[in-house]
């Protein structure tokens, strides 16, 4: 309930942030949009630790704007895991219940493992422990593979709505700001 409360406390602030960080950004408008589509992407991936490097990597692939792609990564954090993940993790153990049924974990179980890693009074500051990493990986290796396939799943449909919708919004917004000089419609 703490953690439910917490978001909606912080939400509009943080929407606000990241609307005026990305609109004001010095790059083409596909070039944003891509790096939002990268950073939406990542976020949804089940690879905590390393969502910074690996979008990073994928926005220099794609010459996506690396800003906006760090910016958006920051969407998964320690306060959202269970937020983000749980819904990777039923999709992606629908996916795989189709070719390997004895693969499921009950409710109860599963509501255990992310009880284990989402104790919502000391989740921000236990990140940092290693505890909390014991946790984790024993959480990843229990259903890594549905977290995996479930939260790419989930990823790639954000990167691509994330895209079109931050593309026309920049460009609504450059089109209302005329004497400001931003880089060419790329």
């Amino acid at each position: 309930m703490f953690l439910v409360t917490r978001l909606k406390q912080n939400f509009r602030p943080l929407i606000r942030y990241l609307k005026f960080k990305i609109l004001h950004i010095d790059d083409s408008p596909k070039s944003i949009a891509r790096g939002v589509s990268v950073g939406l992407f990542v976020a949804w991936t089940p690879f905590l630790g390393f969502h910074i490097l690996i979008s990073l990597l994928l926005a220099s692939i794609f010459k996506a704007n690396k800003v906006a792609a760090v910016l958006l990564v920051w969407i998964s954090n320690a306060a959202t895991l269970l937020i983000i993940y749980y819904p990777g993790y039923l999709l992606g153990s629908f996916i795989l219940s189709l070719f390997r049924p004895e693969r499921q974990y009950s409710l109860e179980q599963i509501k255990k493992s992310f009880a284990q890693i989402s104790d919502s009074g000391s989740i921000l500051s236990d990140i940092f422990t290693v505890e909390f990493w014991r946790n984790f990986s024993h959480f990843f290796i229990k259903i890594g593979l549905e977290l995996t396939v479930g939260g790419c799943l989930i990823g790639l449909m954000m990167a691509i709505i994330g895209y079109f919708v931050t593309y026309k919004m920049i460009l609504w917004h450059r089109q209302g700001r005329p004497h400001r000089r931003y880089r060419k419609h790329q």
